[in-house]
Order: C-alpha cells, then sequence, then structure tokens
C-alpha cells in the first residue's frame, strides 16, 4: 500500500515539478480581457451614431414619462441590426434631483423570458418620494430641423429631456447647461433575447480556457454611452487596485487598452494600478470638475466601463456643447436591463446623499466595531487566543475583537467547532468580553458535500442549492474540498441560511460572537477563470509520516510544517487549468495521499460559471455580483434574528454590491505587504466610501508576505484612520502581532492605536453622520473643498470627516513628505498644533513617530484621552474637546453619543451635541430631534478638559455660570502622552456634563487684561 502510495506521490510532485512557475507581476494575458469577452468585444467594435432608435408615442402614464424605441435603418451598420422589436422606455423622477430611466423588451411582444431586474437593493422609502409627472412640453431641436424633444420637470433647477431621433436622454439646468446625458454619441445597443433554433447561426455558447457556458437565449447584452458635463474626472465604479481619479481606458495616448471591469472574482495577491475587477461590484460612477453629478446602473451582470480620453470622437461627426468640460464614458454590461439614475447634485455631498437614498445609508455599527480588530489565518487553538489576549494587555495595547479564521471549524464545515482545539467556545467569548472584547468567526458560502454534514444534508433535502445548466445542484472545489452553494437570492433561502445563526443552531456560538463572510464572490476554485500559480495543502495521515520529512528536493518547492492539529502537512505548488487540480486532489484524497485543507493560488481569478441556475430560472450571469451581497444580507438578517431585532449585528464581507452599506462592513480583500499595496489602499477606501461602502478597510501589513518593519509600522499608523481598522495576515507569514517587532515599533505600533482609541467619540459621530446623509468616514479632499483643483486628483491624502487632513507616507526610509493643504483658512498639526496656512504645499520632516495628520481650522474634535483595554471599557470616561480656531476666531464641531450597541437610537434615544464658538463663548446646541415613543438616552460622561488652539490671547481663568463656579486654567500640551510641541490655552476639569437637561456649557474666554473667562451655563432657549 505503501509502494503505491509514494508512486502517487512522486505523479503528484512529478506534475507540479513540470507545471511549477515563478509568480510574476500582473501581465495582461492572466486575466480575461475584452477581447476574450464577446459582449465587450461587440460593444467596442461600434462606432459613434451606430444606435438608430427613435422614440416614438411618448405619453405620461402612470405619472412616468413613456416611449417606444423603435428602429429605423442604420445605412453604416445594416448588418449590426438586431433589434427587430420595440423596446419600451419609462423615465421617472423622484425628489432631490433624481432622474431613473429604465429601458426593457416589450412584455406584450412575448419575449422567451422576463429580463432579470435586482431585487432588494433599492429601498423601499425611495419609491415613496417619486413625483408623478402630469404633463410634458415639446421644444424643436436646435441641431435638427427634423427632431423634436419632451421636457419634463426634476426640481426646480432642472429638468430632464428625451431627444426623439435619435433617441438620446439627459438632464440639464432649466433652459441651460447639460449635467448628465445617456446616448449623445449614438453608441446605444440592445440585444432582445432570442428562442435557439435547430439551424441557427447564432452563438449559443462562450468559450474560454477550456471552459464552455451555454447561453441559452443567445447573447444580451446592453451598451451605451455615458456623458458627465461640467467635469475634469471621474471616480467610483469599485472594486479596482487603481487610482481615485479613473484614468482613460481609451482613446488619444492609451496605451494599454481594457475597460474596467466589473465581474466579482477571488482574485489571490491582486496587482495594483490594474483595470480589472476585484472581489465587489458597484456601477455606481461620479464626476467632478464646476459642479458634480453622478450616474448608477442598477445591473448585477459582468460589466466593462471605459473611460474615454479626449479626443477619442474626434471623427465622429457628433458635436456636443463645447462650453462646457465634459467625460465620456462607455459602459458595456452582458445582461440585465437599463435601469440607470441620474443624480444631479450639484455638490459631492449631494451626489452622495442621493445614492445613498436610492440604495439605502450606510448601517450603523456598533461602538466595538470601530475600535481595532486582530486576526490571522489561524490563531491555532484556546491556548493561543488567550496567549494573544494577554500579550495586547501586558504591552499595554487595546484591542475590541479576536478573529478566527476557517481552521477553528471541523474540517471547514461552517458553523461546527473543532473541539480538540475549541473546547470551551462560549467559555473562550466570555473570558475575553470580561475585558469588554468580542469574538469573530468565519462562515464562507461553500458547503462541503458530506452527508454527515447537518448543513449539507439539509440543504441538498430541501433543494436549496444553486443548480447548474443541466438542472443537478452545482457541486464546485473550495476549502473543504467538493462544495454546493445555497441560493441566495430566494428569500426564502436567505431566511433559512439566516436562522443557522441563532445560539440553538450555532452550537458553541453566544450573543458576543460576530460574523465574517469570506470567499462570497462566489470563489469556485475550479471555475471558469483559472490561472496562476497554485498550491495544494494538506494533512497527512499519521501512518504516512515518516514518508514526508523532506523539505527539499531536486529543486522542487516542498515544505513540511506543523499544523494547527499538530499533525505535519504539506505544500505542493502546482501551477493548473481547473481540470488539472481536481485530478490531481481527487487522486491524492482517493489513495489517502492527504486530505487537502487548502488549495491556494496567485494571481488568478476564480467563481462560478455563469450558466449555473438560480431561483426562477435566473442565470447565473444575470446575478453575479450581487452574489456576495444576497450572502451578506442574509448573514447580517441571522444576527438581527439572533438578538430579537434589538442587537446591532456586525458582519464584515469581501464581496459587495449596491446596497451592501446596509447590512455591514466591508474590506479590500488579499493585499500584499508591499508599500505599493499600503499605496493603493487608500483610493481603494475612498472610491468605497465615495459609493456607500462607508464602513470599509484595509488588512494593516498585508494579508500575503511578510512586511519588513517599517512598513508595517507605516501601515499602523495610517490604517488607524480607516473606517475599518484590522490586522489580517495569511498563515504562511511569520506571526506580527504588534509586540513581534522591538521595543521601540511595539511603542509606534501602541501610539498609532492609541490614537484610534482617542479619536473614537470623533469617528462614531461620523459613522452617525454617514448612517444619516451617506457622506462617508474617509473622504477624498474634494468632497470637503470641492473647487480646488489641486485635490480633484490628489488620492495620497485624505479628509477623515470634516476636520482631520492625513497624508500617507508610502517609501521606504522616507526622509520628507510633501502635504498640499487646500483652503483659506490654517491647518493644526494633530500632535503638535504647529500651524501651517491653507492653500498651500508643505515639505514636511517625515518622523517615525506618525504620518503627517492635521486639524482644520475652524473645527471642534471631541476625544477620550484616557486608555483602557478596549472601547467598551471607555464608555463612562470624560471628553476633551479640541477647539481649533479660525481667522474669525470661530470653530464647530459635533458629538454623538448612544448606547453603542442596540437600534434605540432610531427611536431617538441618542444625544447629538453641536458645539459652537464664536465670540469667545462655546455654546453646546441639542441638534437631536424630539424622542420618538419618550424613548430615552442618558449619559454620566462630562468634559474634564478643553485645549484651545489659535485664540489670540491667553486668559486668566474660566467662570461656570450661573454657578459662579471657577475651572482652571494652564497652558498644556496637544497629546498628553508625547507632550510634544508647543503649550496651549488648556481649561481643565470644568466637568461639564453632556447630557443634562439644562445643556452642556459655554466659555467665554477673556483676555488677561479682562481679568476673568466665564463658562456659562447653556441657555433653554436652545431647544433642550
Amino acid at each position: 500500500m505503501k509502494t503505491q502510495m509514494m508512486r502517487n506521490l512522486t505523479l503528484l510532485l512529478l506534475l507540479a515539478f513540470v507545471l511549477c512557475s515563478s509568480v510574476l507581476s500582473w501581465k495582461k494575458e492572466e486575466f480575461r480581457t475584452c477581447n476574450q469577452t464577446p459582449f465587450c468585444k461587440r460593444a467596442r467594435a461600434r462606432k459613434p451614431g451606430y444606435s438608430s432608435l427613435s422614440a416614438r408615442e411618448i405619453r405620461i402614464e402612470n405619472g412616468d414619462l413613456k416611449a417606444k424605441l423603435i428602429p429605423t435603418q442604420n445605412h453604416e451598420n445594416p448588418e449590426d441590426q438586431h433589434h427587430s422589436k420595440p423596446l419600451i422606455l419609462t423615465l421617472s423622477v423622484y425628489q432631490d434631483g433624481i432622474v431613473r430611466l429604465k429601458i426593457d423588451e416589450d412584455p406584450n411582444l412575448d419575449p422567451p423570458k422576463k429580463r432579470f431586474e435586482v431585487p432588494y437593493v433599492i429601498v423601499e422609502e425611495f419609491d415613496q418620494t417619486k413625483l408623478w409627472l402630469q404633463t410634458h412640453s415639446t421644444e424643436a431641436d436646435p441641431s435638427s430641423s427634423s427632431s423634436s424633444s419632451s421636457v419634463v420637470y426634476v426640481s426646480d433647477g432642472y429638468e430632464a429631456v428625451l431627444r426623439h431621433d435619435p433617441f438620446e436622454v439627459y438632464v440639464r439646468e432649466k433652459g441651460g447647461k447639460s449635467v448628465i446625458s445617456l446616448n449623445s454619441h449614438g453608441l446605444f445597443d440592445f440585444e432582445q433575447l432570442k428562442v435557439k433554433k435547430q439551424n441557427g447561426d447564432e452563438n449559443w455558447e462562450e468559450r474560454f480556457r477550456g471552459h464552455t457556458d451555454t447561453r441559452p437565449f443567445g447573447p444580451q447584452s446592453i451598451s451605451f454611452d455615458v456623458s458627465f458635463y461640467g467635469a475634469d474626472f471621474v471616480y467610483g465604479i469599485p472594486e479596482h487596485a487603481t487610482s481615485l481619479a479613473l484614468k482613460p481606458t481609451r482613446g488619444p495616448g492609451v496605451e494599454e487598452s481594457e475597460p474596467y471591469r466589473l465581474f466579482s472574482l477571488d482574485v489571490f495577491e491582486y496587482i495594483h494600478e490594474s483595470p480589472f475587477g476585484l472581489y465587489g461590484s458597484i456601477p455606481f460612477m461620479i464626476s467632478h470638475g464646476e459642479r458634480t453629478s453622478g450616474f448608477f446602473w442598477l445591473n448585477a451582470a459582468e460589466m466593462q466601463i471605459d473611460v474615454l480620453a479626449s479626443g477619442w470622437d474626434a471623427e465622429s461627426g457628433i458635436s456636443l456643447p463645447s462650453s462646457q468640460s465634459r467625460m465620456d464614458t462607455f459602459w458595456m454590461s452582458e445582461a440585465g436591463v437599463v435601469d440607470a439614475f441620474f443624480f444631479v447634485g450639484p455638490g459631492p455631498k449631494d451626489v452622495v446623499r442621493q445614492y445613498t437614498g436610492v440604495t439605502g445609508r450606510p448601517s450603523m455599527p456598533q461602538l466595538f466595531a470601530t475600535g481595532y480588530h486582530q486576526c490571522r489565518w489561524n490563531y491555532r487553538d484556546e491556548e493561543d487566543v488567550e496567549n494573544v489576549d494577554s500579550k495586547f494587555d501586558e504591552h499595554d495595547i487595546p484591542y475590541d475583537v479576536l478573529w478566527l479564521d476557517i481552521d477553528h471549524t471541523v474540517g471547514r464545515r461552517y458553523f461546527t467547532w473543532d473541539r480538540a482545539l475549541f473546547p470551551h467556545p462560549e467559555e473562550m467569548q466570555r473570558k475575553l468580553f470580561a475585558k469588554g472584547r468580542h469574538t469573530v468567526t468565519i462562515v464562507d458560502p461553500h458547503i462541503k458535500r458530506d452527508d454527515s454534514y447537518f448543513l449539507h444534508k439539509e440543504a441538498s433535502q430541501k433543494g436549496y442549492y444553486v443548480k447548474d445548466a443541466n438542472g443537478n445542484d452545482f457541486d464546485g472545489w473550495c476549502w473543504p474540498g467538493s462544495s454546493s452553494y445555497p441560493d441566495v437570492l430566494n428569500p426564502e433561502i436567505r431566511s433559512w441560511w439566516a436562522n443557522k445563526f441563532s445560539i440553538k443552531n450555532y452550537v458553541g456560538s453566544t450573543p458576543l460572537l460576530y460574523v465574517w463572510n469570506d470567499m462570497n464572490e462566489p470563489s469556485v476554485f475550479n471555475g471558469p477563470e483559472v490561472g496562476g500559480e497554485s498550491s495544494v495543502v494538506g494533512g497527512v495521515p499519521e501512518e504516512e509520516e515518516e514518508n514526508w520529512q523532506i523539505t527539499r528536493a531536486k529543486g522542487e518547492n516542498r515544505s513540511v510544517e506543523r499544523a494547527s492539529t499538530g499533525r505535519p502537512f504539506v505544500t505542493v505548488p502546482v501551477h493548473f487549468s481547473s481540470d488539472v487540480l481536481s485530478r490531481l486532489v481527487d487522486k491524492a484524497i482517493e489513495d489517502s495521499l492527504f486530505q487537502p485543507f487548502s488549495v491556494g493560488r496567485t494571481n488568478i481569478k476564480i467563481t462560478m460559471p455563469r450558466d449555473a441556475l438560480h431561483h426562477g430560472g435566473v442565470e447565473h450571469r444575470e446575478v453575479h455580483n450581487a452574489y456576495g451581497y444576497y450572502f451578506h444580507m442574509a448573514t447580517s438578517d441571522g444576527l438581527l434574528k439572533r438578538g430579537d431585532g434589538k442587537d446591532r449585528p456586525f458582519v464584515l464581507s469581501r464581496a459587495f454590491f449596491a446596497g451592501s452599506q446596509q447590512v455591514g462592513a466591508v474590506w479590500t480583500g488579499d493585499n500584499t505587504a508591499e508599500w505599493e499595496h499600503l499605496r493603493v489602499s487608500v483610493p481603494m477606501i475612498l472610491t468605497l466610501g465615495l459609493t456607500g461602502m462607508s464602513f470599509s478597510g484595509a488588512d494593516i501589513g498585508g494579508f500575503f508576505g511578510n512586511p519588513e518593519t517599517e512598513l508595517l509600522v507605516r501601515w499602523y499608523q495610517i490604517g488607524a484612520f480607516y473606517p475599518f481598522f484590522r490586522a489580517h495576515a495569511h498563515h504562511d507569514t511569520k506571526r506580527r502581532e504588534p509586540w513581534l517587532f522591538g521595543e521601540r515599533n511595539t511603542e509606534l505600533i501602541r501610539d498609532a492605536i492609541h490614537m484610534r482609541y482617542m479619536l473614537l467619540p470623533y469617528f462614531y459621530t461620523l459613522f452617525r453622520e454617514a448612517n444619516t446623509s451617506g457622506v462617508p468616514v474617509a473622504r477624498p479632499l474634494w468632497m470637503e473643498f470641492p473647487s480646488d483643483k489641486a485635490t480633484f486628483s490628489n488620492d495620497e491624502a485624505f479628509m477623515v470627516g470634516d476636520s482631520l487632513l492625513v497624508q500617507g507616507i508610502y517609501t521606504e526610509r522616507a526622509k520628507y513628505v510633501s502635504v498640499y493643504m487646500p483652503g483659506k483658512e490654517s491647518w493644526y498639526d494633530f500632535r503638535t498644533g504647529a500651524v501651517y496656512k491653507g492653500s498651500t504645499t508643505n515639505e514636511l520632516e517625515a518622523t517615525e513617530e506618525t504620518v503627517p495628520a492635521f486639524q482644520r481650522a475652524g473645527t471642534i474634535i471631541p476625544r477620550k484621552d484616557r486608555f483602557r483595554r478596549s472601547s467598551t471599557q471607555m464608555v463612562n470616561d470624560p471628553y476633551t474637546l479640541v477647539i481649533a480656531l479660525n481667522s474669525s476666531q470661530k470653530a464647530e464641531g459635533e458629538l454623538y453619543i448612544d448606547d453603542g450597541k442596540s437600534f434605540a437610537f432610531t427611536q431617538g434615544a441618542y444625544i447629538h451635541r453641536r458645539f459652537v464658538f464664536a465670540d469667545g463663548k462655546l455654546t453646546s446646541l441639542n441638534v437631536a430631534p424630539a424622542a420618538l415613543g419618550g424613548a430615552q438616552f442618558s449619559s454620566k460622561c462630562v468634559i474634564e478638559r478643553i485645549v484651545v488652539l489659535g485664540h489670540s490671547g491667553v486668559p486668566k481663568r474660566a467662570l461656570i455660570e450661573p454657578e459662579e463656579k471657577t475651572a482652571e486654567i494652564e497652558l498644556g500640551p496637544l497629546d498628553l502622552k508625547s507632550r510634544r510641541g508647543s503649550d496651549f490655552i488648556t481649561i481643565r476639569k470644568p466637568n461639564l456634563p453632556v447630557a443634562e437637561a439644562a445643556g452642556l456649557a459655554i466659555s467665554k474666554l477673556v483676555n488677561k487684561t479682562d481679568g476673568s473667562s466665564h463658562l456659562n451655563q447653556f441657555d433653554r432657549n436652545h431647544h433642550d
């Protein structure tokens, strides 16, 4: 038997040796390109003016403007015309300057099936904001005597126009400048569904790298051009590891002509500056220049989007308004319908508010989730968890969440615990919570096909899996081996999945446990888009251990180590095609060589076949980009059910779609320990924020590889300003907890984490702003300074809220860093209080202590300066206010407080104060509306310290009225811990309660010549 095993092992290693290749940096041929994607290739081949559709039978119906799009003869492209039947156009108008355009096949003409429209994204409240159109006006087309246009009201300043022939839709300022247009260049195309003819010549299949996807209704793609007027740049459409401002992909001066791809994939070790899609897809684009506008296409099929360089249409003969700057784009999708939204802005925050008014505001996180998270694949066992936890205390480093990856389970069977490693999971969770800390476990969508596994048995019996093209349960390969995937498009199945998170069903869980959804693109290791260097990793049977004590032979990269089970494992790198990997691993299992527990890949793209089938006969190609969102939603619903709707869920997801902001947080996936990945993390997170995903972050230190110490420290320093702050690492990397890099580096990392905890009141207030308005926590500079052109393409620096500017350091051993400080007002160094003028670029020393951060003059930031083990233990600690005065000696800021965990805030149980400093007085205004249903929230916290930056005088004392109490005034440092920089006016221990019915306080700072300073009790006339 052993001889046979070794023979098969030799074969396995021989194949590995023959097929192994080194990991190269990104090459175009490693990805599926536009030319390899039939719908993209066809669409890109079309020229401006191609479309021949004309709007006819225009009318008002059910409050909408409706028309039929009728094809007319196109003399340039007669062979390409497949618009055999009219299409139905519906234009709707909503409050807040939102226009919706739908174009679909006419259901009265009996299409083969109903085209898929993406459900569960648009919030119910949005439909209630519809403006029911009563009439439309007709005006002559100034560019064509034979055409006219229909005009409808949008808002007081805007109107929507449907040009009749050729058809075009645009929004303009009333009687004036255009804002956004669709089909201005005549590139609209809509491939209608067909019934396959026995002898037809249509292409009913799609092939890629030996894999074939059927197309049972033929090609069904849609494409059109969208133009943004008054725009210098466009942003958005995540997820790509690229610059914030999207670079042109086609036209004069563009060398690598590949569109931005939106097709959610499991991409290992992704490469920066690539237009190819990553883990999530949001087809929402924002333009900015002299104004801001946005465009969103609600479509979950694969999408390719070109950003067109100036002059791309020079030979088209089409004339568009030349008095405005303009950005042209070209949108292509494999399937679906046109369901598009135009957002008129006119400012950046307006567009984000409008978009999240359609797709939902970001959920309000629990307070603990805004702290620091410690993760690794994998913390081995309960002893490892206890040791890591105790080390944080030993080194005085706070954290809030400890994460467990896939190896805490029994053979990657989710909702289980390996009791040899985690014999007492409930007790482990409670021990962590005794210090205010929480636990997160991973739950992925792939379910191991094992008849003894309760989850698979139930899903199989109920028919709850996604089906293959033949109607059988889809069987793919993932971490557990042979796996199937729940069809979460079906609400019944989402409800079933949610129920699995109850304490009864998820044995070993507690109400203190939260969830991580990974691999939910969905990732399928033997899917249709696979390529790159890979490895098969498996546990070796104990009786065969002596046959595996080889670490290297004949140049083959084999390694034997101790796995978390205490048994050895082997790693065999393999360059494979999808079927080769399956055969290799299946043969190894059959001959008992090893049980695979890891199949890793680098630079590969993997997911489910497009012809897999979902609920209602929906093809996977139609719903693919939304699969991860529905899985995320089902998991979040599970935690809601577990807590009887009272506990805010926390679920982190790798895949996302429009609307994901409603259900949880996301991160940027499997990054690498490289300076370039630190650099690109900032525009990636900013882009996510612009498209609704405010609660996002990147793995600190990089998931793959071993970061050099300086890189790790710099990553902590900038990552402390990410909205989601988590360190994570691959199991092949060296351990990298914060105390493992020497005393000085431990101190630097500790300081970065302490800084995050100091700012938690500010961050939590910003999360509430995002929850109510959609405005992200981390923002591009141009969101706060929309008229400053120097900010439009700056993605090295970013704003945290409206008050903090953060500049990263992205190079090794940097001596200096260049920082642009926008606006007319000054900026104060966040640590030292040093003052810098606005609208200037400063060359600053790059110190090892921190990355440059600055408080904007005219703002007030709330802090908590006492350091605890976790955010939970800080709840009753006092506040510090840092008042940074502008040139008018004024400043404003806000503080939001609630219970940090429940939904009582939705009924008005919270405190929301606006601080205003003017004329030497600090006033606190209650900006919370009257509580609904008598809901109340109280806090015993006080303001124990007020630091004033930029005050023109130095007072002797502060008087609190009407009690006539005196507060101490001294000159003290801005940062109590480091005590660096100058000293500033500091009012000590005013002990002003944040929640008394009479309000907080006002302060009047008086120069020495006046002899006094006042802190007057707040006046009840301010609505308390």
